[in-house]
């Protein structure tokens, strides 16, 4: 999950590995269903805002952290693979604008969709915190060639 970047106490860590990393954390909560770990990554701000695929908008964090605990329960397995990150920080406002290409696992089937994804991050306390993620179904726009061209996105 984790892109190309330094790891935490790296001299070299950059202020975008630091929006990296923690947006990496947010992954990896998500795939080992880890209520705590979404806690420690989320802002537990009124504001926040969390739009699944497919859901209405939830606000603030007691509603957000139960549409987590609604999607935990599901036993199917969820594996992301992340491409085409796109970071930019703005004070202390960082946005991560990525494509996550998730894989759902139920016993021996298993479907992939491609997902195109806004999180983004406010400096509190020291650390960066989620505020709103959002979630929406991605199509592709073919070249005309054959490939899909990574940079241009259509959405549903």
């Amino acid at each position: 999950i984790l892109p190309e970047c330094t790891f935490p106490d790296s001299p070299d860590m950059t202020l975008e590995d630091e929006i990296l990393l923690q947006n990496s954390r947010f992954y990896e909560a998500f795939e080992q269903k880890n209520l705590d770990g979404l806690d420690e990554v989320w802002s537990h701000k009124d504001h926040c805002t969390c739009i699944h695929p497919g859901w209405n908008v939830l606000t603030g964090w007691k509603e957000i952290r139960q549409s987590w605990e609604r999607i935990f329960t599901n036993e199917m397995v969820t594996k992301f693979s992340l491409r085409n990150v796109r970071t930019k920080v703005l004070n202390d406002i960082a946005i991560v604008l990525l494509e996550e290409e998730v894989t759902f696992v139920a016993g021996p089937l298993s479907q992939t969709r491609s997902i195109i994804a806004t999180n983004i991050f406010e400096h509190e306390a020291g650390t960066w915190r989620m505020t709103p993620h959002h979630g929406s179904p991605l199509s592709r726009m073919n070249t005309g060639e054959g490939e899909e061209d990574p940079n241009r996105f259509r959405y549903n």
